[in-house]
């Protein structure tokens, strides 16, 4: 039985069906997320900026520690390099990661990830089809559910999630549609962690 057909035919009797292509920037953007935005990195977040504050405090000493300055003037513009620091941490950091995840999902090993996807969204489970698998899980089997700026993460474990766009919701009541299945799917599952959303 071809893929569509065998699909279709079992998402005659589901709750939502998605089919839309995967692309690199999907990847790029549920990476980007999972290293930067996800709640598990929330100290990873602040210490990041603390450490580029610290180290943005310190420059001032550094430049003019043997100028004529007084230590006091130092310590105030070092207040301010601090917060430049900690500021700029975040879009600094995110271009780091981008550029590593671009050039990570750019390889070979991450192509089987790109091309169609067709996922049912049933009160009980999930199934999915893709060009290389197909897969099934039970709602209580679900890790988290989250929403990043591009897409909805529904994480299966730590580290594998399917990725679910949001430019595939070309109408309003399609999007409210989808995120009543997150909602009721949230009080459902025995497993699924507090839903999120992150810019």
């Amino acid at each position: 039985m071809k893929l569509s057909s065998k699909f279709d035919n079992i998402c005659s009797k589901a709750h939502m069906k998605l089919k839309f292509d995967i692309q690199n920037d999907d990847l790029i953007y549920f990476y980007k997320f999972s290293e930067w935005y996800s709640p598990e990195k929330e100290d990873f977040r602040f210490k990041q900026k603390l450490n580029f504050g610290f180290i943005s405090f310190f420059l001032p000493f550094t430049t003019l520690l043997f100028s004529d300055q007084n230590f006091n003037l130092l310590f105030f513009i070092g207040l301010g390099f601090f917060a430049i620091g900690f500021f700029l941490a975040k879009p600094f950091m995110l271009l780091r990661i981008k550029k590593a995840i671009k050039k990570t999902v750019n390889g070979n090993k991450y192509h089987d990830f790109i091309g169609e996807t067709k996922i049912e969204f049933n009160d009980d489970h999930i199934q999915w089809f893709d060009q290389n698998s197909e897969g099934k899980v039970s709602i209580n089997e679900i890790d988290r559910i989250l929403s990043g700026q591009y897409g909805y993460y529904i994480y299966l474990c730590n580290l594998s999630a399917l990725i679910v766009p949001k430019r595939v919701f070309k109408k309003e009541p399609d999007l409210q549609e989808f995120e009543a299945w997150i909602i009721r799917t949230r009080s459902n599952s025995s497993s699924i962690k507090p839903y999120h959303h992150f810019e």
